[in-house]
This record gives C-alpha cells, structure tokens and sequence, in this order.
C-alpha cells in the first residue's frame, strides 16, 4: 500500500529520497519518491523509488547520487539495499519502444519474485533475485473515447483529445484465478472511460479484462474475489475531481463507493486481513496534509 508522506516500515525508517517539482500555475506538484510498498512475508518489504523521466537525467543535478528509479529492499531493522535498477533497465533495453522514460510504480512481493509495474515505461517487469530484471510485458496506447475533451479551464470546453494516450500502468495485483491483473492510469488528458485492467500471464500476450474507468492508482483483491478500483479523480478528462472507489463483484457488477468528496489525490489501497475494510492513502500530495482513511464497503 502506498505511503501518505511516510516511509516508515514497523519501528524502523527506511530512508528513501523524494522530489517536488515547482511548477508555477499548477494546483498540485509532481511528486516522486517512494510509491508502492509489498510484503512478501513478515518483517520483510520491497518498496520502489519513482523517477518519471529519461533515467540518465539522474546523473543531472539537483538528483545526483540519490537513488531514484529503483527498487529498494528492506528487513525487520531497517535500511535498505539496492534490489533492481528499473530505471537502467528501460534505458538499456526500451522494451516498449517509446521514449525513453522510467517511473517505477506499483509492486507486488510474492516469494517466487517481485513484480514491478513501470508508469513510464508501460511495462511490466520481474526480479528474480537482486540485480535480475527481466521484462513481463508491454502494454499498448489507449484509445480516448470521442467525446473526450482537453481540459483548459473550468467552464471552457477545449478541442478533442487525442486519438490515444500512453498507458501508464500503476499498479499490480494477483487475482484469484492466479493471474496478475494490471491497472492503468492512463496519460494526458486522462480521458474518464479510457482506462483499462489487463489479465497478464507470463510467457503470454496480455489480455483485456475490464474497461472504461478512470485513472486507476491502486487496486486490491478481496478474499471472496471482489476487486475495489481506485481511481485517482473523477472529472471527464484531466485529474480534476475526487477520487472514487469502484467495487467490481464476481459477476462484473460495478458499484461506486459512497465516498463524496473525501477522496483527494488518494494513491494506494489495501484491505484489511481481520476486519475486510479499506485503508486508503489520501491527501497524498498535500504537504503536511497525509492521511489514512478507513473506509468499511
């Protein structure tokens, strides 16, 4: 689950680095550094260190010697230890064959590997074992529905978005089939109905499950089967908006939570082991303002 403005593993701190661009106009700055965190047993956590960019600007000032771009291992005392070069991965092999761009995501820690989702890249890699990335699979662009729009002001209807968009995938999730299920958040203008969940097997072409949501950031997997989709915003293009919980049963039934306008930028969901609720980071790029919400479906 993600971290709302805390990299704090038990009792121990897990150092991590973090940036905030400044860019004036905009109500939100970018954000990166640690993004997803996974538990492959007790006492132990894989977490990925985001970057969003080429991965040799990481040499360039003011990021110079800080570990962007990686996925980062941690154990019951603390610390960390370097697991993969993600970032380096996409610059030496751009499996996608886009720009060469890296933003490690979502992850998932199981005991046969780590499976990272890549938002920059639009992949999805494995390490088995420290320093051995390999790559799972690509994802293709999405199609923007027509009647999308750029977003320009509120109240001004812009010009048509563009045909597609990057995938963007955040996050990844084992299904109760056994299969791994990838979500996307989509990019600009992040056009709601765009996003899409993909079924990945390995050693297999990824498949479409599910379609027409909203910039997913998160999902997780209920003990009875039951998916719950977090998505980041809620406005028909841009990230305006608040989040939304969407409950997808078994049956394929959809059901949005009753959250109102409670979830701002929210960026990660679990569910609790004892009690089935939902834990949701929120506020997550609001300085000083994270928050865990729990939220009983």
């Amino acid at each position: 689950m993600r971290s709302a403005g805390s990299d704090v593993v038990g009792r121990n701190q897990v150092n991590c680095p973090s940036l905030r661009s400044n860019v004036p106009g905009q109500p939100f700055a970018e954000v990166v550094g640690p993004q997803d965190i996974s538990f492959p047993f007790r006492g132990w956590a894989f977490v990925t260190v985001g970057w969003g960019g080429t991965p040799a600007a990481r040499r360039d000032a003011p990021v110079r010697g800080r570990t962007f771009g990686l996925l980062v291992k941690t154990g019951p005392r603390g610390g960390r230890t370097v697991w993969a070069d993600i970032a380096g991965y996409e610059q030496a092999w751009n499996p996608a064959s886009g720009p060469v761009d890296s933003n490690p995501y979502g992850v998932l820690a199981e005991k046969g590997g780590v499976f990272v989702a890549d938002a920059g890249a639009n992949a999805l890699y494995v390490v088995r074992g420290k320093w051995n990335t390999s790559l799972v699979t690509t994802f293709p662009r999405t199609q923007n529905p027509a009647e999308c729009r750029i977003p320009v002001g509120p109240g001004v209807v812009g010009p048509p978005a563009p045909p597609s968009s990057e995938p963007v995938p955040t996050t990844v999730a084992r299904g109760p089939d056994g299969a791994l299920y990838v979500g996307e958040l989509t990019g600009f203008p992040f056009c709601a109905g765009a996003a899409r969940i993909w079924r990945v097997q390995e050693a297999q072409a990824p498949t479409v499950h599910l379609t027409g949501f909203k910039s997913i950031i998160d999902m997780a997997f209920a003990r009875d089967g039951t998916l719950y989709v977090l998505q980041y915003a809620s406005s028909p293009s841009g990230l305006g908006g608040p989040g939304q919980i969407v409950r997808v049963a078994r049956d394929g039934t959809r059901t949005v939570l009753p959250t109102g306008a409670t979830l701002q930028q929210p960026a990660g969901i679990a569910i609790g082991p004892s009690d089935g609720a939902l834990y949701v980071t929120n506020k997550t790029v609001t300085p000083g303002g994270g928050e865990v919400l729990r939220i009983v479906p």
